[in-house]
């Protein structure tokens, strides 16, 4: 049986300024073509068969982040995150 990894990306960037707010939606737009998909605001995920090609991914968008931004990333087994709680609110049915 082989390993899942699910790579979890949080970020906060700030969007005070126009420079700010394109330097977010190229961001944004990166970590989608690169295969994340949102879980929630600022929270993205993305599974592969192997944790090289996660750790690929996150040196390349280590390259395009925007100053001043918080950006952290978690790798994690598909066993792991299928373990994560819901306290509140509910999932929805893409993400089950």
């Amino acid at each position: 049986m082989s390993t899942k990894y699910i790579g979890l990306l949080m970020y906060d960037l700030p969007m005070t300024t126009e420079e700010e707010v394109r330097a977010y939606n190229y961001f944004r737009k990166n970590i989608i073509r690169k295969g994340y998909y949102q879980l929630q605001e600022s929270v993205y995920i993305i599974s592969s068969n192997t944790k090289e090609r996660i750790e690929t991914i996150e040196k390349q968008l280590s390259m395009i982040i925007p100053k001043n931004s918080s950006v952290r990333t978690i790798l994690l087994t598909e066993e792991q995150f299928n373990k994560m709680k819901i306290i509140s609110g509910e999932m929805k049915k893409k993400k089950k």
